[in-house]
C-alpha cells in the first residue's frame, strides 16, 4: 500500500514547481509537476536512521533528495532549498558502531519487554552518538561506551526490581 506523498517545493530557474516523493512497497518514487523522474530504495546502511542521498536529473540541473531521519529535503548546487543551508553528505555509520549494535543485541537476545526497549533505545541512541558531525571520534565511542554501561545498569535494576515485586527476593 503506498504512503501518502511527501510534496516539496522546488524553484528551478526562478521557475516554481512542486516535487512528490511517494513510498510504494519499499520503493521511493520523485515525481516533478506530475512527471516522474527517479525510482530509489533506500539501502542497508539505514539502519534505525535513514541517512541517504539520491541524485536526480531536473531539466539538465542536478538536485540531491537528502533523506535524514524522517525529513525529505532537496539540495542543488551544495545547499538546502528549502533554507540556504550548507549540505553535508550522506555518511554511512562508521565499524565500530556496529560493536555497540552487537553488544545491544546481546540485550535484546537476554528476553523481556524490558531487555527489548532498553537495547532498541542502545542502538538508538549510539545510532545519533555515532552518526554526530559535531564530536570527533574518541568522544563518541566513550559515549557510547558510557551509553552501554547505563542501559545494561538501568536493565538490572529493572529486572532486580520486578523479581522483589513479584517474588519477595
Amino acid at each position: 500500500m503506498a504512503k501518502p506523498a511527501t510534496l516539496l517545493p522546488v524553484v528551478i530557474d526562478g521557475q516554481n514547481h512542486e516535487m512528490t516523493i511517494q513510498r510504494s512497497g519499499g520503493q521511493y518514487h520523485a515525481a516533478i509537476d506530475g512527471r516522474h523522474y527517479s525510482t530509489f530504495r533506500l539501502g542497508a546502511g539505514s539502519f534505525l536512521s535513514v541517512n541517504e542521498d539520491f541524485p536526480i536529473q531536473v531539466d539538465g540541473e542536478t538536485l540531491l533528495i537528502a533523506f535524514r531521519g524522517k525529513h525529505i529535503r532537496l539540495v542543488h548546487d551544495g545547499r538546502y532549498l528549502d533554507n540556504g543551508e550548507e549540505h553535508k553528505p550522506a555518511k554511512p555509520f562508521p565499524k565500530w558502531y556496529w560493536v555497540f549494535v552487537v553488544i545491544h543485541l546481546i540485550m535484546i537476545f537476554t528476553g523481556g519487554v524490558p531487555a527489548w526497549v532498553l537495547g532498541l533505545a542502545g542502538m538508538g541512541i549510539c545510532g545519533k552518538i555515532a552518526g554526530s558531525g559535531r564530536l570527533n571520534t574518541g568522544v563518541k565511542v566513550l559515549l557510547c561506551c558510557v551509553c552501554v554501561v547505563v542501559v545494561w545498569v538501568v536493565l538490572l535494576f529493572v529486572v532486580g526490581l520486578i523479581n522483589i515485586l513479584l517474588y519477595g527476593y
